[in-house]
């Protein structure tokens, strides 16, 4: 991650900027990530999108939901396993962690047909 520079692709995304600082450096990306399928947890306001080869959505890797308040409104208070684009992606790594925060849109609520997929 630390290689990455302005303008460099990963996929469908593009590195639009990048933020050093002493503890930590943050990159935000333009482009989607589509049809992504994952949980969201309403507690916590994180969606756990599913890996490759994992059953359980909750072994993915959290994001953190930067439009939560209009997620919770649609999803009306139930947790849910959903699809959905992720958009103004933004990565922060400090040592070896890192976080990730994105919107969450075009939301729908999975059925077991799109799951199979």
């Amino acid at each position: 991650m630390n290689r990455l520079d302005k303008g460099d692709k990963i996929g469908p995304l593009i590195v639009e900027s990048v933020k050093k600082d002493n503890a930590a450096t943050t990159f935000t990306f333009t482009g989607d990530l589509k049809n992504v399928k994952g949980f969201y947890d309403l507690q916590t306001g994180q969606f756990f999108y599913k890996q490759y080869g994992f059953k359980d959505f909750k072994n993915g890797k959290a994001i953190l939901v930067k439009n939560q308040s209009q997620l919770n409104e649609l999803l009306q208070g139930q947790n849910g396993k959903l699809t959905g684009t992720l958009s103004s992606i933004q990565v922060t790594t400090s040592g070896n962690n890192f976080t990730v925060q994105a919107d969450l849109n075009n939301v729908q609520l999975m059925t077991e047909q799109l799951e199979k997929r």
